[in-house]
């Protein structure tokens, strides 16, 4: 057995762990729903969504700070994020997808399905597909300097998803209440959108010390 195969197993076990750890931290509580309830209505179905939207984003912080955090707090902890930078963005892939399907049931329960107004997120969607089909060295050596740009448009285009979504949370909290939507606590949202707000702003700093540094 070669080094090459020694030190690949680490990582290719990490992503295992992680993806089998997003899909049972996803998948258990619609399970119990299921057990419980008779059968999934539009409520359960609109909490499973916020339920899956919120693991996914806790896997996309990492893979969106990972390099951020590298160059600004230099560890043994910032230097395994950033190796494993494509095991986890694989993992936050697979929590992404199955809160489509979480999205997906949702429309079944309220009778309708996508439309006009879903084309951003379908979108975001659309290039999560892309990464996830680019993300190996076969790929990286036949794009070149566009895998680069590929996935940086990407990520951002995920990081807007997110941050729009918190910051219209926000803002027209007090009409989706008037509108009878079920809507958590408004410090939950102003929360996110500090997370979200400031996973960006890590990024900056980040590329601020780097133009500095040279």
């Amino acid at each position: 057995m070669n080094t090459a195969t020694l030190t690949n197993r680490p990582l290719q076990s990490g992503f295992l762990m992680l993806a089998l750890g997003a899909v049972l931290l996803i998948s258990l509580p619609l399970v119990i729903w299921q057990i419980v309830l008779p059968g999934v209505d539009e409520t359960t179905a609109l909490l499973y969504t916020r339920y899956t939207a919120r693991v996914s984003f806790l896997f996309f912080l990492p893979v969106f700070t990972g390099r951020a955090l590298q160059v600004l707090f230099t560890s043994g902890f910032t230097r395994q994020l950033v190796r494993r930078r494509r095991q986890l963005g694989l993992a936050f892939a697979l929590a992404h997808g199955i809160h489509m399907l979480a999205i997906m049931l949702l429309y079944v329960t309220e009778d309708r399905w996508f439309s006009a107004e879903d084309g951003a997120a379908l979108f975001i969607y659309f290039m999560l597909g892309l990464m996830v089909i680019t993300s190996n060295t076969f790929s990286v050596r036949r794009l070149g300097r566009g895998w680069k740009w590929l996935h940086k448009f990407g990520m951002y285009a995920l990081f807007v998803g997110f941050f729009a979504t918190y910051l219209g949370r926000v803002t027209d909290y007090d009409a989706r209440i008037e509108g009878g939507a079920i809507a958590e606590h408004l410090w939950v949202y102003i929360l996110l959108l500090f997370v979200v707000s400031s996973a960006w702003l890590l990024r900056i700093a980040a590329f601020w010390k780097q133009r500095l540094n040279g």
